[in-house]
Order: structure tokens, then C-alpha cells, then sequence
């Protein structure tokens, strides 16, 4: 019998062989890809997992075999694009896509905050949920907007001065051409506070038609607070971040991106089981 070493070294052997296969059906920039995301942190756990899961396997350690798989499973479910794609589509499927140019004309179109960072310099970017920014944006330029709100604060225990969400999305909208006149900036430092400042703001124009724009992830939530207030909003649901999975290889290996749609997801849900 060979040793535990040169054994555990076989098993990772025969499992590269999948490599080749991967060239061979889809061409080398897929098997590039795939190399890539097995060298990052989480497809290095996976890959070891896998490995110690056949090598316990062999050697008849039932529990370590069975300890290994289940971390394999619940890091492949959790961690892959396409485990974050499922999480994620399970919030997003209660909403459809809305084109700008058929919407009708709303009086006030409200951006919930999170779309954006800045730094101490007061340089402002999108970030991943930019596009709930540059969709109120569109329908602004698009005339389906008499005017903007933008909500958000950051929390009050960052050390650094840094402008709240409000504010950067005010910058990135007026240096594309919105007027500050045509801005309005509420306070809160997650959806239920500014939940609570809208529905002051709703009082003051109680004729008034409110669209909602958010991601779609968020959306579900988002509409639930907005009508515990009592507040009626006509979703625009943006930032899709589960349209599509695949059962290519590539995308059940653990990795970042997979990660943060699960996280993003699970969020959701966790913020539900609590009232927020």
C-alpha cells in the first residue's frame, strides 16, 4: 500500500485530469479561469476538502470522509456563483424588470442608499449596487422623474469624515446634469430609519406619486417596511444580481463573488426574521 502522502497526491493527480477536459470542450481561456478561481483562497479549502473527503474515503475514516463532504457541499451551495445565483434569485423572482421608456411620469423618484462610496479626499464612486443610481438617473433624463431623493447617512462610529450616501449620490447626480433643485436628501442609517424619514417627507406632499428604486435583492424587504409606514411606492426593481445560472464547472468552484451573493442574500433574510 502506498503512503497517506503519495496517495493524497494521486487522488489530486487523477483530479486535474478534469483540466484537460475542460480545454478540450471549451478552449483554454475556460481551463485559464478555472485554474484561476481554484488558486484563490476559497477554491484551495474546496480543492483540499475534496481531496481529504476521497483520501478519508479510502481509507475507511467514515467520519472524517463524512465531515469533509458535508463542509465540499455546504461550501459549494454557499460559496459558487451558482450557489449565490439560487440565494439571490429566490428574493429577485418576486419582481420583473420594468422598461424606463414604458413607465409613466413619477413625482418624486426615491434611491434608497448603498449604491456608492467616497473617500477622506471627497472622491465618490459606484459601487456594485451602483446601478439602482444610474437607473434613477435614466428616468430622470428620461422625464419619468419630476425629481430625485436620495436617502442615507453613514454610521455615526466610522473615525473618518466621510460623506454620507445621500450626499455621494447627489454629487454623482448633479455632475451628470441633474439640478440641485431638482434633489431632495434624506436622512437614515438603514431602510427602516429611512423608511421613517419618507414617511415624514409623504406627509408633507400627500398628492404626491413615490417610485422605488433599489436592488432587486433588496426590493422585497425595501416594500415591506415601506408599507408597514404605510407608505405606496411602485417598485422599480434594478441591480439584478441572479439572472441566469450555468452548469459549467467554473461556476459551482467557491469564490468571492459567489460569497457576496449569498451574504447579500442571507442579509435579506436575516433582517426579515428580525422586523427590519
Amino acid at each position: 500500500m502506498l503512503p497517506a502522502s503519495k496517495r493524497i497526491v494521486m487522488i489530486a493527480l487523477v483530479g486535474s485530469l478534469i483540466l484537460p477536459a475542460i480545454g478540450i470542450m471549451h478552449g483554454r481561456a475556460l481551463v485559464e479561469k478555472t485554474v484561476t478561481h481554484l488558486l484563490m483562497p476559497l477554491g484551495i479549502t474546496w480543492t483540499a476538502a475534496i481531496v481529504l473527503c476521497v483520501y478519508w474515503t479510502l481509507e475507511k475514516q467514515r467520519r472524517k470522509a463524512v465531515f469533509a463532504g458535508l463542509f465540499v457541499v455546504f461550501q459549494t451551495l454557499t460559496c459558487s456563483d451558482n450557489g449565490g445565483t439560487m440565494l439571490v434569485q429566490s428574493l429577485e423572482n418576486r419582481f420583473a424588470p420594468v422598461p424606463f421608456e414604458s413607465m409613466e411620469t413619477f413625482d418624486y423618484v426615491v434611491v434608497l442608499g448603498g449604491g456608492s462610496n467616497s473617500d477622506e479626499s471627497s472622491y465618490v464612486w459606484l459601487n456594485n449596487s451602483g446601478d439602482r443610481i444610474m437607473a434613477a438617473l435614466r428616468m430622470y433624463h428620461l422625464g419619468k422623474a419630476r425629481k430625485l431623493i436620495a436617502t442615507g447617512r453613514h454610521h455615526g462610529w466610522l473615525d473618518v469624515p466621510l460623506a454620507g450616501p445621500a450626499e455621494e449620490t447627489t454629487k454623482i447626480w448633479t455632475q451628470a446634469g441633474v439640478p440641485v433643485a431638482d434633489i431632495v436628501q434624506l436622512n437614515g442609517i438603514n431602510t427602516y430609519q429611512e423608511m421613517q424619514h419618507l414617511r415624514q417627507f409623504a406627509n408633507q406632499h400627500p398628492d404626491a406619486r413615490f417610485a422605488l428604486v433599489t436592488s432587486a435583492g433588496h426590493m422585497a424587504r425595501a416594500m415591506r417596511l415601506a408599507a408597514s409606514f404605510d407608505l405606496q411606492f411602485e417598485p422599480v426593481a434594478v441591480d439584478w444580481n441572479g439572472r441566469g445560472s450555468s452548469v459549467a464547472f467554473l461556476d459551482w468552484i467557491p469564490s468571492s463573488e459567489g460569497l457576496e451573493k449569498s451574504e447579500s442574500a442571507l442579509r435579506e433574510y436575516l433582517a426579515y426574521l428580525v422586523g427590519r
